[in-house]
């Protein structure tokens, strides 16, 4: 898989919502072009190479891997439940933000 530029339609995102590319500058990371919300949503696209749409096809569950770097807080916000995973959506097609 690989990242790509997520384009969402303008009656399906808020205003306000920017382009962002985590990891721009961190040669160790793969850069991550996203739009951002004002209420903190991140949305990013990916393409996938013939073999991965081939092992999807065959139904081969996708997972999902997150860095977390350990944190006891959230590094966003500083003061949240440090049990709480924020909620993870993965849609095929384009995401309604509102």
């Amino acid at each position: 898989m690989n990242p790509t530029e997520p384009i969402l339609s303008p009656h399906n995102t808020p205003p306000g919502t920017r382009r962002v590319v985590y990891a721009e500058d961190q040669p160790e990371y793969l850069p991550l072009p996203s739009q951002k919300t004002p209420d903190g949503r991140v949305v990013s696209a990916w393409t996938l190479d013939e073999n991965e749409l081939l092992l999807v096809a065959m139904e081969v569950p996708v997972y999902l891997t997150l860095h977390t770097f350990n944190y006891t807080q959230c590094p966003q916000c500083g003061a949240c439940n440090p049990a709480t995973l924020q909620p993870i959506l993965l849609t095929v097609g384009e995401p309604s933000l509102l």
